[in-house]
């Protein structure tokens, strides 16, 4: 992967949340996760994006961890507040932490009968092709930035069945067979570049606007 020019970020060792750790447990984690990836590849590891989206007003510590551990990049924060995660008070665009100068590229939504829906994971599936096309091109429109996101095992349809709540299995499980055909044509209409690629562009076109970390609370 990084061969073929893909950018790779941590994403942390054990998949936990974020907001289950304590700051020293979540250190170890992009700790432990960056030495193995930069040791792989031999290029240092600049970004990173938590499992489940955990950094949320009840984590908002773990922006410093980051931004110590030197990380210049996050991508874990999602102006769509759910169950599991999300902060309705992100931007939604790309900004910067006041406090340690840490770049925020935070999940890119989307607005469908008065609710908040994410361009990427099960958003992709569950909904028709046509959401997440229209959003980009909707997005691209209003200048604003695009992040699609999906995860490896949506592109495998016969991974095992696991014990889950039932909000985990809608999301988990719904539409895995139609993954890989809309991913072929999204990539057939629009353009990708890694994350801190389109940043650069950004910041060229554009200031990133700063914010402090106190506006990150519900």
């Amino acid at each position: 992967m990084h061969q073929a020019g893909h950018e790779l970020g941590s994403h942390t060792y054990k998949h936990e949340k974020v907001y289950d750790q304590t700051p020293a447990q979540f250190r170890e984690e992009v700790k432990r996760t960056r030495h193995a990836i930069e040791n792989i590849t031999g290029k240092k590891i600049v970004t990173h994006r938590s499992p489940f989206f955990s950094i949320t007003s009840k984590s908002l510590w773990a922006l410093d961890v980051l931004a110590e551990e030197g990380f210049a990049i996050d991508c874990s924060i999602s102006p769509i507040k759910t169950w599991r995660y999300g902060i309705a008070t992100c931007p939604d665009t790309i900004f910067k932490i006041k406090e340690n100068n840490l770049i925020e590229f935070p999940v890119s939504r989307f607005k469908f009968l008065h609710k908040q829906l994410g361009i990427g994971g099960a958003y992709f599936r569950l909904f028709p092709y046509s959401f997440t096309g229209n959003s980009l091109r909707q997005r691209q429109h209003d200048k604003l930035p695009n992040m699609f996101y999906i995860h490896p095992w949506e592109y495998d349809p016969l991974h095992p069945s696991v014990g889950l709540n039932w909000k985990s299995k809608i999301t988990h499980y719904t539409n895995l067979s139609t993954t890989l055909a809309r991913t072929e044509r999204m990539l057939n209409e629009f353009k990708f570049v890694t994350v801190s690629d389109y940043i650069d562009q950004y910041a060229k076109q554009q200031p990133i606007i700063t914010i402090p970390v106190a506006n990150l609370q519900d």
